[in-house]
């Protein structure tokens, strides 16, 4: 079978699987908050069961990483499957807090091998020319899966309010073992000297990442030495764009409730836009990292998507500033791909999962602390100040980012 055609289904394989799994990701955002104070939960006691998954995400991802680059990706991608339709059948027959503390845990960890695994395969499977494309069409496949799953879940409240609950989330595990098994049977190990190689992954580590060790001797450890420098110099700037990244939506909503409206019906189809945007644009915008420079085109993401948010609180009707925060939002679909790919060009080549690991950590740093600071300017300066900061330091990242990578660019 040609390479491009064993890629091109294994990577097809792999975004069913994660289509299948990622369905009830907006769904239980909107709903876990909801269910949990059914069940009796105080504030505080719902605060740490939206921020058990977050720091679970975090600290578990570095180890994802260097577990995949001992034991192989597709047994921590085959577990993430597992432990996912293990949790969502958990939800859906919970009936306690300690139950769904549990499964917050359980989709933290399952969650971090999902992410990791998914970038780390299509890294492997992927040679430099296609990679933000690919890493595009992986976001594309997730965002249109939500849709799927909260088109299920609101569709189950509005018909069975009472049992939408267990029903829509043993569905949803359900649709997890499907992908579990499409996955045991049709995805093979993509890491080369790990189980099973595919063709593809043999070809792509070899054409594409083994070339950076041909020189030998003090060469190598020169270059090697220098390629960990510019990814720990690369980490230090994730931590601010995953800051900005997540920063503003929290607030949107919460801008457009004091300012405009508090109907839910109506505040939904706010964020309608930026999921349609976010379901067909990555891969196209993936297409313009793989032909240009990839720094030149994340910092310009950057000051453009910084430049819009600043625009936010200028208009003074509820659809012209759902109108601007979805322009807002068509940078982001660039720098998501842009940031994947920096990752793989920037990563020992002999540690993919381990570099993806760790920077999805510091990534994930600056996204828990954004919606904080972001509500603590909203709460003491003013509703418009997280917009404006936001703004000015994403265009402040932009230009360190081309600055800081002059070198990078050149080469």
């Amino acid at each position: 079978m040609p390479t491009q055609v064993a890629t091109h289904i294994s990577l097809t394989w792999l975004r069913r699987s994660l289509f299948l799994v990622s369905m009830p990701i907006f769904f239980i955002n909107f709903s876990l908050p909801v269910q949990a104070k059914a069940l009796g939960a105080n504030a505080t006691e719902i605060g740490w069961l939206i921020g058990l998954f977050s720091f679970t995400l975090l600290f578990m991802r570095p180890l994802v990483g260097f577990g995949m680059d001992r034991f192989g990706r597709r047994p921590f991608f085959l577990g993430a499957l597992f432990l996912y339709a293990f949790t969502y059948a958990g939800y859906g027959f919970a009936q306690g807090l300690e139950a769904m503390y549990t499964g917050r845990i359980l989709q933290g960890f399952a969650a971090a091998m999902l992410l990791v695994a998914v970038d780390t395969i299509t890294a492997d499977l992927t040679d430099s020319t296609s990679l933000g494309t690919e890493m595009g069409k992986n976001i594309q496949a997730q965002t249109r899966s939500t849709f799927v799953g909260a088109f299920i879940g609101f569709g189950l409240v509005g018909m069975v309010p009472l049992l939408a609950w267990s029903y829509s989330f043993t569905l949803f595990s359900v649709f997890a073992c499907l992908g579990l098994l499409f996955a045991l049977v049709k995805l093979p190990e993509s890491a080369s000297g790990v189980g099973p190689v595919s063709e593809s992954a043999l070809t792509a580590n070899i054409a594409d990442r083994s070339v950076q060790a041909i020189d030998q001797g003090s060469d190598q450890l020169t270059m090697f030495a220098e390629k960990s420098k510019v990814f720990r110099k690369f980490l230090m700037v994730l931590m601010p764009i995953g800051f900005c990244g997540s920063m503003i939506q929290p607030m949107y909503l919460v801008y457009l409730q004091d300012q405009f409206t508090s109907d839910m019906r109506l505040l939904s189809w706010a964020f309608l836009p930026a999921g349609i945007l976010f379901a067909i644009l990555p891969a196209k915008m993936g297409r313009f990292v793989d032909r240009g420079d990839t720094i030149a085109y994340l910092g310009f993401a950057l000051g453009l998507a910084g430049l819009t948010c600043m625009l936010i609180p200028n208009f003074t009707t509820f659809w012209s500033v759902v109108l601007v925060y979805s322009v807002s939002v068509v940078p982001w679909t660039l720098v998501d791909p842009a940031r994947k790919v920096l990752v793989s060009t920037f990563g020992e080549c002999n540690e993919v999962a381990k570099s993806f690991g760790v920077s999805e950590m510091y990534y994930g740093i600056g996204a828990t602390t954004g919606p904080i600071v972001g509500g603590y300017l909203y709460d003491w300066v003013s509703p418009q100040s997280p917009f404006y900061f936001n703004g000015i330091l994403s265009m402040l990242v932009a230009l360190s980012i081309v600055l800081l990578f002059s070198k990078e660019r050149s080469r």
